[in-house]
């Protein structure tokens, strides 16, 4: 019998994750019902902020929400169960009742998860950490007196992940109007006012530019943030797939370089060691989450570095000086002078790039050394070198010379930050990171121009056509190929262009997508046969004066829409049985009026917001006869 029991405690047990996952994906769904009906203008924005807010309170209760009349507090655990994977980590989490962050020693993660895309609103599901303390004040003296103690005795205070509570929140952000993130035009006017500037470099010029790139950037993340389509996609799309330049693995590491009671420095290490230019790039900021005002006006700020300052320094001497800076940094923050270490880290800025330079510049003593050969060869042999072509393959010899040595050089500054940072906590990942360049001028000073289709090395710098980088994103040739069309086979000829070092198609990108019809868009994925509505002409319906809600009223043999009909939200009634049983609670028809007489136990809703039911009909078409309104079936009497 105990074996019995057992056994069904653990059926109930298993279960219940598929039924609250279930619960939750309903309420989706709703939410996205509703979202649709706003943005087809069935209902207002105060409707949907109710309607969505209604869902988020079930969905706490589907999840098993804590303290619902404090906005429903749940663990990490039954987040994950809904969300799943987090969007990012933190060790930064707001404490309610303090009204500041903290950082704990370890980190936790958020969510984020868009779940409505649509043309005129973004929809995300979120869960933000954070740590609850006291919150139920008599009067704002007295929370104002609690908040200034906790202030000053946060140090003693210890918390830790175990504390960290998570409330399930619905943002809705509107997007802006396309018209507005007109990148094409906004990339045309920089072009314009870089050709000014290249003819004009005057100051007033310069900043007309720099601001017209700032703004392109803004503009630009806007764009992504509203785009759905996938990073690489986007930007083919903007910059074209022949701009793309070479794929590259970087290893990058965060540093958590100093921590202080409310501010933490970070310091990120990025290296490539298959980049073309072997740079390592170093930077450090503070992070203060708002509890700190840090000087504006910091020595050395946007100084640009010259590199004859630093001609005389060897390897040796920049490995000193930035070792110097970096104990310079953490002694500022320690004394909490960040004035001082805002402008030891614009210094360290500043050398890392000197160091940079330097270390790829060894094409100059090369030059020196290979030069100083020629003018001391006779007459005969550098006649013989000249015969022969040798020239060619010592141009070679000197360029391997100098890859080996930028490798070289590049090995040594490795191997020197990643010694330096290997005491302190860090995170270290590898990501591949795929660039655009799309020139908009172009002047050449220390080369010519080279031609990229010719098979010459026109600018006599050792790289023939596609191998200048000059010629990325250019046109470089034709090229025969067959294509299949309606199961026909034929010829036709394609421009090619050089692509990361090669002479190549473009890469045309072709994502698969969830077919949808209904959006009025004949995407690729789609035909007449698998999405008619969206393929196929369909007649252009007037709108309808309705005060209450409108839908089509079916689809016909091609799945084009049928008259749009209008469901009016009346309350008038002749007997009972015209009046639409509510949830929870007892309806009767009084004096022509639909009321609710009685409050009872909610009942399991019938359906999802939004559903149809529908009749399939000899001819083809299909009549939508009932739709769900507030949980429940309505005959639309078809």
């Amino acid at each position: 019998m105990r074996k019995g029991v057992l056994i069904v405690l653990l059926a109930c047990i298993l279960f219940l994750p598929i039924i609250s996952s279930a619960s939750i994906d309903s309420e989706i769904q709703k939410i996205t019902s509703y979202a649709e009906d706003y943005e087809t203008g069935n209902i207002n924005y105060p409707k949907l902020l109710v309607y969505t807010s209604s869902a988020r309170e079930k969905m706490n209760d589907f999840l098993g929400a804590t303290d619902k009349e404090m906005g429903g507090i749940l663990k990490q655990q039954q987040i994950q169960s809904v969300l799943g994977e987090p969007a990012e980590r933190t060790k930064w989490v707001w404490v309610e009742g303090w009204e500041h962050e903290v950082k704990l020693d370890n980190d936790v993660p958020n969510w984020r998860k868009i779940i409505f895309d649509g043309k005129k609103i973004q929809i995300r599901l979120n869960a933000y950490p954070s740590i609850l303390v006291k919150t139920d004040f008599k009067t704002e003296e007295e929370k104002a007196e609690f908040q200034e103690k906790a202030f000053k005795e946060l140090d003693k205070e210890q918390f830790t992940e175990e504390d960290v509570i998570y409330r399930l929140n619905i943002e809705i952000s509107f997007k802006k109007p396309q018209d507005q993130l007109n990148i094409a035009g906004r990339i045309n006017e920089i072009q314009t006012l870089a050709q000014e500037f290249n003819s004009d470099p005057s100051n007033e010029n310069a900043e007309e530019l720099a601001k017209a790139g700032v703004d392109a950037e803004k503009l630009f993340w806007n764009y992504f943030d509203q785009s759905s389509q996938k990073c690489d996609s986007l930007m083919s799309s903007i910059f074209g797939s022949e701009n793309k330049r070479e794929t590259q693995n970087l290893l990058v590491q965060e540093i958590d370089f100093y921590s202080g009671e409310n501010f933490q420095a970070i310091a990120r290490l990025e290296m490539c060691d298959d980049c073309e230019s072997n740079w390592i790039n170093l930077d450090m900021w503070l992070d203060t989450r708002g509890k700190i005002k840090l000087p504006k006006d910091v020595k050395d700020s946007g100084k640009q570095y010259n590199l004859e300052e630093y001609a005389s320094m060897d390897n040796e001497d920049f490995q000193s000086e930035i070792a110097v800076l970096l104990d310079q940094i953490k002694e500022s923050l320690n004394e909490e002078d960040f004035g001082s270490a805002l402008s030891d880290i614009n210094k360290l800025r500043i050398l890392n790039n000197a160091w940079n330079e330097k270390a790829n510049n060894v094409w100059k003593e090369l030059d020196q050394v290979y030069r100083l050969e020629e003018q001391s060869m006779t007459d005969e042999e550098r006649q013989k070198l000249n015969e022969d072509y040798g020239w060619i393959k010592r141009e070679q010899e000197r360029r391997q010379e100098e890859r080996d040595l930028m490798k070289q050089n590049y090995e040594e500054r490795k191997q020197f930050y990643l010694d330096l940072f290997s005491g302190y906590d860090k995170k270290e990942f590898y990501y591949t990171q795929i660039q655009f360049e799309k020139r908009l001028v172009e002047e050449f000073v220390e080369f010519g121009q080279e031609i990229c289709d010719n098979n010459q090395d026109d600018n006599q710098d050792g790289n023939i056509d596609c191998s200048d980088s000059q010629c990325g994103g250019k046109f470089c040739g034709k090229q025969t190929v067959s294509v299949t069309e309606e199961n026909e086979i034929s010829e036709k000829t394609i421009d090619l262009y050089c692509i990361a070092g090669v002479c190549q198609a473009k890469e045309e990108i072709v994502e698969e997508q969830v077919i949808v019809c209904g959006n009025h868009i004949c995407e690729s994925n789609e035909t007449k046969e698998n999405c008619a509505e969206d393929c196929s002409t369909c007649q252009v319906y007037n709108a309808l004066n309705c005060s209450g809600k409108v839908i089509f009223s079916g689809v016909d043999s091609n799945n084009c829409p049928l008259e749009p009909i209008c469901i009016e939200e009346s309350s008038s009634c002749t007997v009972n049985e015209d009046c639409v049983k509510p949830l929870c609670g007892e309806v009767e028809c009084i004096e022509g009026r639909c009321e609710l007489t009685e409050l009872t136990e909610c009942t399991e809703a019938q359906c999802n917001e939004g559903g149809k039911k529908v009749l399939r009909c000899n001819t083809g078409e299909e009549l939508v006869n009932s739709i769900c309104e507030n949980g429940m079936w309505r005959d639309l009497e078809v």
